[in-house]
This record gives C-alpha cells, structure tokens and sequence, in this order.
C-alpha cells in the first residue's frame, strides 16, 4: 500500500470534478481525503495499492490538463483511511 499527496493550484476544484474524483476513487478502491484551502489550492491524499495509485494518478493527470489545474504528486509515508472523503 502506498499514499501520495496531490496539490492542486491552478483552478477551483468544482463540485462536478469533486464528484468525479469520489467516483473513480470508489472504482479503484483507493481511500483519502480531499482539503480545499482559503488560498484556493486543494489538497489530496490517497491510498491504496501502488497500481491502483498509479492508475488514479494517470487518470487525475489526464483531467488536469483537460480542466486547466497544475497538480504537484508526490509520494508520502503510508496513511491508512477509511473511505474517500471531501471536506
């Protein structure tokens, strides 16, 4: 299992990509949160195994050019979580 956290500059994170990402992180069993900020930068951290990962992360990064955000991904200590979640 592994985590990574995704920063999101660039754009608002708007409720229909919101919805999006709860979705295709349902679809590939990952888990985390998502924190949207005053400055409005997003913060995402996910979770699951490293394909499933992989495989969100590739899919966030084909968005991401299609709506205009400039994510930064890194990889980060592992973080268990319950379920994906947005606050």
């Amino acid at each position: 299992m592994i985590t990574i956290e995704i920063s999101i500059k660039g754009a608002p994170v708007h409720a229909a990509i919101l919805e999006q990402l709860e979705q295709k992180a349902r679809e590939l069993s990952i888990t985390g949160t998502l924190t949207r900020n005053s400055d409005g930068t997003s913060v995402l951290l996910s979770s699951g195994t490293e394909a499933d990962v992989t495989n969100y992360v590739n899919w966030f990064e084909n968005l991401s050019r299609q709506q205009g955000f400039r994510p930064e991904v890194k990889n980060i200590a592992f973080k268990a979580f319950y379920k994906f979640s947005v606050s």
